[in-house]
């Protein structure tokens, strides 16, 4: 299978070396890598440039004409790609030498699968690994394992983009991935692979973040406390909103073979839009509501019990 990179590219020159020698040193290297880069200031391109003079395979740079921000910038790179297989990749991580033969086994082992996510060690910005990977800390926190979205950590068949992209207007995203990943895990389409191929470095300039992905563990207990204190209607509701856009698409396919996956969206959305309302009275009003939500399973796409309790102390 044809093998293409959509790395987006803005500022990277601190890190972007490192991973670049990591396509490099890939046990089946790469047959194209497209960059696209949002108006870097940096020595980013030129680090670039002097790789692709150099790079055991095509290299193509299109610079923005226009800031399209991180995940308009994926979405543009990921629809210059050629591949059969599209793999995802930050500016700042680092890739083992197997990392895409083993992605492309999964492929090969699981034919209707349209997406893989592999696990990845978390590092600090020096690339020192605490032993926590990615998906470890998700599935130590009781997440469901729809949680684990990372783009970086993806990669997927070129059949995938006619499905998932565009990426929907008006919609308030995280980033790419939790429209392209979240779209594949409502359809049934991702293989998750449990090793970890990748280091995934985290430090003070990443574009995008998460509790989950600290390297030490110390923000991710701190999240969890100042969750229970906060009015959290606003993240839900932006929420909805994503599975409303996601329902759209999948009605838009006019495929029956999707109609569970639509019935389960709108029975998220619905459970969403549930706890705002009852987040949205008085505390002292709220314990019927909160058991009948749980007696209903609503906790359990969530944090399970925990999630009751922070609900009943909600601001």
């Amino acid at each position: 299978m044809r093998v293409s990179i959509a790395m987006a590219t803005y500022n990277g020159a601190r890190f972007i070396g490192a991973q670049l020698a990591s396509f490099a040193a890939q046990t089946v290297v790469p047959d194209e890598l497209v960059i696209t880069d949002d108006g870097s200031s940096d020595d980013t391109l030129a680090i670039v440039e002097a790789f692709a003079a150099t790079a055991p395979f095509a290299v193509e740079v299109h610079r923005n004409p226009a800031r399209l921000g991180y995940a308009r910038n994926f979405e543009k790179a990921i629809g210059l790609c050629g591949g059969e297989i599209i793999f995802l990749s930050d500016q700042d991580d680092v890739w083992l030498e197997d990392k895409i033969a083993v992605v492309l086994g999964c492929f090969d082992a699981n034919p209707r699968s349209m997406v893989v996510i592999n696990d990845a060690m978390i590092t600090d910005g020096d690339l020192i690994w605490f032993g926590r990977t990615q998906y470890g800390i998700i599935e130590r926190s009781h997440i469901p394992r729809s949680g684990f979205v990372q783009g970086c950590c993806s990669a997927h068949r070129a059949a995938w983009r006619k499905i998932a992209l565009p990426l929907p207007d008006g919609v308030q995203l995280e980033g790419h991935d939790e429209w392209l990943n979240g779209l594949a895990y409502e359809l049934g389409v991702v293989t998750l692979c449990r090793q970890a191929l990748q280091y995934y470095r985290r430090h003070a300039e990443n574009a995008s973040g998460s509790v989950l992905s600290d390297p030490h563990g110390g923000a991710m207990l701190r999240a969890l406390v100042a969750d229970g204190l906060k009015d959290s209607r606003p993240r839900w509701t932006r929420r909805a909103e994503v599975l409303d856009a996601m329902l759209a698409r999948i009605e838009q396919l006019g495929s029956d073979r999707f109609g569970a996956a639509a019935r389960n969206l709108r029975r998220k959305r619905d459970q969403q839009r549930q706890r705002i309302a009852f987040c949205s009275v008085p505390r002292h009003r709220r314990a019927s509501a909160v058991l009948r939500f749980w007696r209903a399973s609503g906790y359990a796409g969530s944090s399970g019990w925990k999630g009751a309790i922070k609900d009943l102390v909600r601001p």
